[in-house]
């Protein structure tokens, strides 16, 4: 069972992260340190996708998930309230924002990946 919202949230907020934007479903968050978007999906429940990441960093996806406690329920996640993240055709005829998930079974690997984005090497 992955780490709630809240957590994550709380944990994006210590790092310097700014709330930006809020729906019913997302909640996006911008880092001016490293100038980058995340969103938290308010609805992910037991599967590992609360934490959305810039699809720019789908080759160092395989890195995060070496981290102890990372998982991610899919390759890629299809949101249309991903506002900052680019579009892409998946299974209708409109292009639809996108991103990479991530969950995690413990704060400490929730951080480790937070301080793994922050790099950004």
């Amino acid at each position: 069972m992955p780490i709630n919202a809240q957590l994550i949230e709380k944990m994006l907020l210590e790092k310097g992260f700014i709330c930006c934007s809020e729906t019913k479903y997302k909640k996006g968050f911008h880092s001016s340190e490293i100038n980058q978007y995340v969103y938290i999906n308010k609805t992910s429940g037991d599967k590992f996708s609360t934490l959305i990441i810039h699809p720019e960093f789908k080759n160092k996806r395989q890195q995060f998930l070496m981290l102890n406690g990372v998982e991610s329920s899919d390759f890629l996640y299809h949101a249309s309230n991903l506002k900052e993240f680019p579009k892409r055709l998946n299974t209708g005829l409109t292009r639809i924002t996108y991103g990479i998930p991530f969950g995690f079974k413990t704060s400490s690997a929730c951080e480790e990946f937070i301080n793994k984005l922050m790099i950004n090497d």
